[in-house]
């Protein structure tokens, strides 16, 4: 790690720094914390991601592109990401909760003697 001073303004005191981490280190904490589920950190990789592929796509066809166009394009692209994620989102959560409601029943049957994907007795009217 890497200490780095900020400039600071003529009129304040002191110099601000922070400890520098290798982009290899930046990108695991955002995957990790995508894997996580934190839905801001999926968006911000995805878009990322596809800024990547898009550069390298403009830069094999011979499209230029200005640095301020792109950063536009990437603030636009991960906000769609992030409304899109909060819409898809909801319905992972009716998922989750269908599958908490199986495996409580599942449990409340194992609980009491019954077998949930076993066939029933024979013995049983």
């Amino acid at each position: 790690n890497e200490q780095i001073e900020i400039e600071s303004e003529g009129d304040k005191r002191g110099q601000s720094r922070f400890n520098s981490v290798p982009l290899e280190v930046v990108g695991a904490y955002w995957l990790w914390q995508s894997y996580r589920g934190n839905k801001k950190a999926l968006s911000l990789c995805m878009a990322l991601i596809i800024e990547s592929l898009e550069r390298r796509f403009d830069d094999a066809f011979g499209v230029v592109i200005s640095e301020q166009e792109r950063n536009r394009r990437l603030s636009q692209r991960n906000s769609q990401l992030e409304r899109d994620l909060a819409k898809l989102g909801e319905g992972f959560a009716i998922d989750a909760d269908k599958e908490r409601e199986i495996a409580h029943l599942t449990s409340l049957l194992k609980d009491n003697g019954i077998e949930p994907y076993g066939l029933p007795n024979g013995d049983r009217q």
